[in-house]
């Protein structure tokens, strides 16, 4: 079933860094706003997995309804992220039928036909219940709302771990995915730099609850929620004239030192996939793990291939 799907990976070769630029006043709007603010038409939809959680998705429309019919797009975002991070990205421009996903716990998504957000219950889910319930449940609300038979995929970080966890225990949903593209894939640890994930790795392990217990204990059951206390902590840390002393250097710490070269555990996974149509390496030295999203220049370096796969497996 797995060979059903193409792969496309793109990765690159820094680690999380600032690229640049004040803080914007987009920052604080919310998806809708910005969508309303470029000048853009947008639908607000609802899917509801089969344990219970209420996602949200965004469907971004073009400016000029004449564009050609092709394969809806799913964008999916990464860890700490949302789908506000996807807004911008110019496949709308391309792409008449066009879907970002919320996951389980993010900002626009916090929402369970039974459970009330702040219990412990609603928490209790990981990894692998955003990919064996999140994904599923986007991907047919996309197929139906579009009458399509396939989709493309495109996530970043966290997007594909849990694109191989639905893979892994859904094969049958790869039938459905005509291919996917992983942008800066987070699926191994062998090679973390990172001096916090290397501290955390140990416990986080499959079978290991330490931080878990924990933080249980401390009735701490949403980790580094988006909320007023936490953006008043941020804020003035990442004020553009003190950015470069506090703001970029706690990401650094986080992200572990810039590397000379690809990532290792990136260059692995091509190895292990069948149908891999192409393994890209972005060109810029410069690229950072958030510029996957967020770079200046990420429309020529990045977006204008990815556009080119999708419009020759539209064919």
């Amino acid at each position: 079933m797995l060979a059903q799907t193409w792969w496309l990976i793109l990765y690159l070769t820094g680690a999380i860094a600032m690229n640049g630029g004040s803080l914007r006043k987009d920052a604080e709007l919310l998806v809708p706003e910005l969508i309303v603010k470029y000048g853009y038409k947008g639908e607000d939809h609802s899917v509801i997995t089969e344990d219970g959680y209420v996602l949200k998705m965004f469907r971004i429309l073009p400016k000029r309804q004449t564009i050609a019919k092709k394969k809806p797009v799913l964008l999916v975002h990464a860890l700490l992220a949302s789908s506000a991070d996807y807004s911008g990205v110019p496949t709308v421009r391309q792409r008449l039928r066009r879907l970002v996903g919320e996951l389980r716990g993010s900002h626009y998504s916090k929402h369970h036909l039974k459970l009330p957000v702040e219990s412990k219950e609603y928490w209790d889910f990981s990894w692998h219940e955003m990919g064996y319930y999140d994904l599923p449940a986007m991907i047919d609300h996309m197929l139906s709302v579009t009458n399509s038979k396939k989709l493309f995929y495109i996530g970043h970080s966290q997007g594909v771990t849990l694109y191989f966890i639905m893979t892994a225990t859904r094969p049958e949903c790869n039938e459905k995915v005509a291919l996917m593209t992983a942008l800066s894939p987070a699926v191994f640890w062998k090679h973390v730099r990172s001096p916090i994930l290397k501290m955390i790795k140990p416990l986080v392990r499959p079978g290991t609850d330490t931080i878990r217990n924990i933080l249980n204990a401390l009735k701490i059951f949403e980790f580094l929620p988006y909320n007023e206390a936490g953006l008043r902590i941020v804020q003035p840390l990442c004020r553009p004239e003190v950015r470069h002393n506090v703001c970029i250097q706690m990401l650094g710490v986080l992200a572990g030192p810039h590397p000379d070269g690809t990532d290792p555990d990136a260059e692995e996974l091509p190895s292990m996939l069948p149908r891999v149509i192409a393994a890209i390496p972005v060109a810029d030295r410069k690229f950072n793990h958030v510029d996957f999203v967020l770079a200046k220049n990420v429309r020529e370096v990045l977006y204008a291939k990815i556009l080119t796969m999708l419009d020759k497996f539209d064919q």
